[in-house]
């Protein structure tokens, strides 16, 4: 009876120990989940976190592209200049002062300075467009050519320069862009004064870095 005993408290213990040693295979085998659970879970945050950055340094350099504007302009000037010819050297140096109205800008006034060579009508120069609404300036360059009228006279050349905008002045301060002005110029004198009407500017364009400044 004794041995009964003894073999039945034998038989659980053993049952306990075999209980206890699967529990702890089981606790072990649910740490190592938990623990591949945190690993998979902190390397979709490190991920996410990655792919974060990079959308919002996209978005960043997205804002940063200064949106690019354009403004084009065309209208009818008027003015007058004055041409000092120097016979050595076979160049006349002009001067000149123009007003006009030119659609999406308004009023204006363009002075300019120009060197010509006589003998082939072509000149260069440069030249600053004044816009009247706000009294900001445009900075140009100029290229152009003097075509004396058929026969002896020149009494009435026809001129067709480009001006190339370098920038300027307030808004206009890194604008790009160009314009072609034409006329016909009248001889009013032996002092090499010139009058001009019926001009007009043609194909003009102003390229702003900043979409708001072609407001």
């Amino acid at each position: 009876m004794q041995y009964a005993v003894h073999n039945c408290a034998t038989l659980r213990v053993a049952d306990r120990t075999g209980l206890s040693c699967r529990v702890t295979g089981d606790e072990v085998n649910l740490d190592r989940f938990h623990s591949s659970i945190r690993k998979v879970y902190a390397l979709v945050a490190a991920r996410s976190k990655v792919y974060l950055s990079v959308a919002t340094m996209i978005l960043i350099l997205t804002l940063a592209v200064p949106a690019v504007a354009q403004v084009t302009f065309d209208g009818a000037i008027q003015g007058h200049e004055r041409g000092i010819p120097n016979i050595m050297t076979g160049m006349q140096s002009t001067f000149g002062t123009v007003t006009g109205i030119v659609s999406n800008l308004g009023q204006l006034s363009l002075t300019y300075d120009d060197t010509i060579n006589l003998m082939t009508g072509d000149g260069t120069g440069s030249g600053v467009l004044l816009i009247a609404k706000n009294g900001d300036s445009i900075f140009t360059t100029i290229s152009g050519k003097f075509t004396p009228p058929p026969g002896s006279t020149l009494t009435v050349p026809s001129i067709k320069e480009t001006y190339t905008i370098k920038g300027g002045t307030g808004r206009y301060k890194r604008a790009t862009g160009q314009f072609t002005v034409e006329r016909l110029v009248d001889f009013v004198d032996v002092e090499m004064d010139f009058a001009f009407t019926g001009g007009v500017i043609v194909g003009g364009t102003i390229t702003f870095p900043n979409a708001e400044n072609a407001q």
